[in-house]
């Protein structure tokens, strides 16, 4: 079990590009957001779907719409794992 911090706006200039076409930079008011994903994998390497927690007091409808199919999501206070929302997880999963 991992817990990765996945960031929305990633540090660097390196883009990758179509040579010629103009390119954006768009950031946010914060480039240290993230969500955080809980990636699960026993000895055998079978892997339980990924957890994705998302620092909202109400998931939005489009985040709902938008995750992976097969992933769990969820929100915490603070963005990040908490027992209870691993708990629930695992045990509706």
């Amino acid at each position: 079990m991992d817990e990765t911090a996945v960031f929305l706006y990633p540090k660097g200039t390196l883009l990758l590009a179509e040579k010629g076409k103009p390119l954006y930079d768009i950031t946010s008011t914060s480039e240290k957001e993230n969500v955080t994903t809980l990636i699960t994998v026993n000895a055998e390497g079978q892997m339980a779907p990924p957890l994705t927690m998302y620092k909202y007091n109400r998931l939005p409808n489009a985040v709902i719409e938008a995750a992976p199919s097969g992933w769990g999501i969820e929100k915490s206070e603070n963005g990040k794992k908490e027992l209870k929302c691993q708990l629930l997880y695992f045990w509706w999963g």
